[in-house]
């Protein structure tokens, strides 16, 4: 087991058995990723009451998931705001032209970097999604990790994490982790560290969700960046 695969299990055992209860608030990306994979497709299947029936669960299970990592305390807009506030971004989320990053696999070309970033990509969807209020990067990462799982999060603890990784795996050319000024770089790395460690990815431990590849990256750089 290498120094990868080592700290993703060390997460992963936190986030299940945390001093003995199983029903921690790291439990709950999965229980919102978990929501949101099963039932995309139905959003397609059911008429537009139960459409909108659906949009406000998967805002609920949004708004906990934000909660439980830090997105609602009070310096942020949405602790002003109830659950509803994310339908809009959950709407451009289930649009089908997306479909092909849930649970996002990386590949060399950056295939899905144009999905997320270009001047119609995801990222900016969800930013655009919330005005007036204006979106940080980390909020909007936290959203696109809890839902399609394609990027980490990028928090305080993650980009300390890139910073050391690029000291001791020279993952990263640049000093200042920006991901809307860097976003094809910093992407592209991501996606690189991830292949070219694939095997260090393989989460050994049993679990009932699937973690794509973006998570297990993110739980790596979140814990060696000092997350707890």
């Amino acid at each position: 087991m290498g120094i990868i695969n080592k700290t993703i299990c060390e997460v992963y055992d936190s986030i299940s058995k945390k001093e003995g209860d199983s029903n921690t608030r790291y439990k709950s990306w999965e229980w919102c990723h978990k929501f949101f994979m099963e039932n995309k497709e139905k959003y397609y299947r059911i008429n537009s009451i139960e459409q909108e029936n659906l949009i406000d669960t998967m805002s609920l299970h949004l708004a906990f998931y934000l909660a439980s990592w830090g997105m609602y305390r009070g310096s942020s807009f949405l602790i002003q705001r109830d659950f509803k506030a994310h339908k809009q971004a959950i709407k451009s989320i289930l649009e089908l032209k997306y479909f092909s990053l849930w649970n996002y696999r990386p590949l060399y070309g950056n295939i899905g970097y144009k999905l997320i970033f270009d001047q119609d990509g995801i990222y900016w969807k969800i930013k655009n999604a919330y005005r007036p209020d204006i979106p940080t990067d980390t909020l909007i990462t936290k959203i696109l990790l809890g839902t399609f799982g394609c990027i980490p999060a990028f928090d305080k603890y993650l980009k300390i994490g890139l910073k050391l990784a690029n000291m001791k795996n020279k993952l990263l050319n640049y000093s200042v982790v920006n991901i809307e000024k860097n976003s094809k770089q910093i992407f592209s790395d991501l996606e690189n560290f991830y292949l070219n460690n694939e095997k260090e990815f393989i989460l050994n431990r049993a679990t009932n969700v699937m973690y794509p590849p973006m998570k297990l990256v993110d739980m790596y750089l979140w814990r060696i960046g000092g997350g707890k």
